[in-house]
C-alpha cells in the first residue's frame, strides 16, 4: 500500500493491534444489529525476528486516513465530558480498591465467563446498562477457510463473553451492549465481527454489537456509541487531544462498564490484558476519523522501527513502551472500568499475534481493580517480577503499562490478594514465552 508524502510521520497501528485485514467478506448482519535461575533473555535471530514481527513493519489499512494532513476531528456535540471530575473520582477509587482478584480454573469459556462475572461484578440495579468490551480487534489477520483465520486465539472467546451475558441476564439485566472499537473501516468490522463469532452469538443472545469508531455508521445511527466527545481537562496530561466514544462515556456516567480482554503477551507492550485493552476506547482529535488515530498513542515507535534498518536501538524502543504507557495510565485514570473480567481458555504467550503458545490449564482472572488484575495476569504469564523481562526491558521486570501506573497511583501489587479455585495455578510450575519485537525472547 503506498503512503501520500505526509504520512511519513505515521507510526505502524499493526504493531499493537496486528495486521489490517487481507479481505473484506460480506455480511448480511447490519450495522445496528450486529446483534526459576535467572537466565538473560534469548536472542532472536534476525531470520526469526523478521518472521515473529512482520506484520509490526506492515502498514495499518487505517494510515491513508489517519495522515497528518486529514485535519482534525473536531466534535460536532455541545456535550463535553468531565475530565477533571472523572480523574478525581477514578484516581480515589483506584487507590482505596484493596479487593482480591479472583481465579477461576474451567475448560469451558462459558462457564467461565459467567462465573468470573458472578464473582466478580458488582450488583447494580436491574435497569442499569452495562456495556462489555471484549478484545476484538487484537487479531493478526482475517482468513477465510484457513485453518488458522488469524483472530481465534488473539481475540476474546465469544462464549467467554456469552457467559457475561448470561450471568448479567439472570441479575435482571436488560440493557446489555458489546462494544469494542478498532481503526477499521465498518464494512471490515462487520467482517470481523462475523469470522470471529461475534455477530452470531450477539445475535442469539439477543443483543447489540457496536463499534466504538466514528466510521460513518456507529457515530450518526441509533445511540451514536461511536460519535467522538470532547473531554475536558486534559491540557496537563500526556494525551491532550483525547476524545472519548459516546458509548464509554454514556456508561461512565450512568451505566457500568467491564472490559473483557483476552490474557496474552504482546510483542510491544508485554501484556496485553486490562490496561492495554482500553486502547480501543481511545479517540485523537489530531486527525480524521478520531478512531483512527490509535496509532498516535505509541507514535514514537516509528523512531524505533527505522533504527531496525541500520542497527537496533533498545533504549529508543523502551522510551516509546514509556510513553505509551504513560498515556495509556491517563486513559485509565479517566474511563477505568467498573470490573475487568480476562479470559485465559487458553492465555496465550508468544508475540500475542503470529507466534501462539497456550497456557497448559485453562482460566479466568477478574476483579474490581484493572491493574491488581493485569498483575495476576502477567504473574500467570510468568512476565511479573521476571528477571529475564529486565534484562531485555532495560530494568522493567514486567509490562510498562502496569509498573508505570501503578508507580503513579501509589501502589504497591506485589502482594495482591487472591481468591478463587484457580488461585493455586499461580504456584504451579509452567512455560514461559513471550516474543518481543525490541527483539529477544523470555523462555
Amino acid at each position: 500500500m503506498a503512503l501520500r508524502p505526509a504520512s511519513f510521520a505515521l507510526v505502524l497501528l499493526a504493531a499493537c493491534s496486528g495486521d489490517p485485514p487481507t479481505s473484506s467478506p460480506s455480511t448480511a448482519s447490519a450495522a445496528s444489529t450486529v446483534t526459576s535461575a535467572v537466565e538473560p533473555p534469548t536472542p532472536v535471530s534476525a531470520s526469526s525476528a523478521a518472521a515473529a514481527s512482520a506484520s509490526a513493519d506492515a502498514v495499518s489499512g487505517a494510515s491513508p486516513v489517519a495522515s497528518a494532513d486529514a485535519g482534525a476531528t473536531v466534535p460536532n456535540d455541545a456535550r463535553t465530558v468531565d475530565g477533571a471530575a472523572l480523574r478525581k473520582k477514578n484516581v480515589a477509587r483506584l487507590r482505596e480498591d484493596k479487593s482480591p482478584v479472583s481465579v477461576i480454573a474451567g475448560d469451558d469459556p462459558r462457564v467461565l465467563g459467567a462465573s468470573i462475572c458472578e464473582a466478580v461484578v458488582p450488583k447494580r440495579p436491574a435497569a442499569t446498562p452495562v456495556l462489555i468490551k471484549p478484545n476484538l480487534c487484537g487479531f493478526d489477520a482475517m482468513k477465510r477457510g484457513d485453518p488458522d483465520n488469524g483472530v481465534t486465539g488473539r481475540t476474546t472467546h465469544p462464549e467467554f463473553v456469552r457467559g457475561i451475558i448470561q450471568c448479567l441476564k439472570a441479575r435482571g439485566h436488560t440493557k446489555i451492549t458489546v462494544a469494542e472499537g478498532c481503526s477499521l473501516p465498518h464494512k471490515q468490522f462487520l467482517a470481523l465481527a462475523d469470522l470471529s463469532g461475534y455477530a452470531a452469538m450477539v445475535r442469539e443472545e439477543g443483543v447489540p454489537l457496536v463499534a466504538l469508531d466514528d466510521d460513518g455508521v456507529f457515530d450518526v445511527e441509533g445511540d451514536q456509541p461511536g460519535k467522538p466527545l470532547a473531554v475536558s481537562g486534559m491540557e496537563k496530561s500526556h494525551v491532550p487531544t483525547l476524545l472519548l466514544p459516546k458509548g464509554i462515556a454514556d456508561h461512565l456516567e450512568s451505566g457500568m462498564w467491564i472490559s473483557a480482554p483476552k490474557i496474552k503477551t504482546h510483542r510491544f507492550s508485554v501484556t496485553s490484558v486490562g490496561i492495554k485493552g482500553m486502547q480501543g476506547i481511545v479517540m485523537r482529535s489530531d486527525g480524521k476519523p478520531a478512531h483512527t488515530q490509535k496509532w498516535r498513542m505509541h507514535a514514537e515507535l516509528l523512531d524505533y522501527l527505522k533504527t531496525k534498518k541500520t542497527g537496533e536501538d533498545r533504549a529508543a524502543f523502551v522510551k516509546s513502551l514509556e510513553l505509551f504507557s504513560d498515556r495509556m495510565a491517563d486513559v485509565l485514570e479517566i474511563a477505568a472500568p467498573d470490573a475487568v473480567l480476562a479470559e485465559g481458555a487458553p492465555a496465550m504467550g508468544g508475540d500475542g499475534f503470529q507466534v501462539l503458545t497456550p497456557m497448559p490449564k485453562k482460566l479466568a482472572i477478574g476483579g474490581t481493580h484493572p491493574l491488581a488484575v493485569d498483575k495476576v495476569a502477567a504473574e500467570y504469564l510468568g512476565l511479573w517480577d521476571s528477571e529475564k523481562l529486565a534484562n531485555g526491558l532495560r530494568g522493567y521486570k514486567t509490562s510498562p503499562l502496569v509498573a508505570r501506573a501503578a508507580e503513579r497511583l501509589g501502589l504497591d501489587l506485589g502482594k495482591w490478594p487472591v481468591t478463587g479455585d484457580g488461585a493455586a495455578l499461580l504456584s504451579e510450575k509452567r512455560p514461559v514465552h513471550f516474543v518481543s519485537m525490541a527483539p529477544f525472547v523470555v523462555r
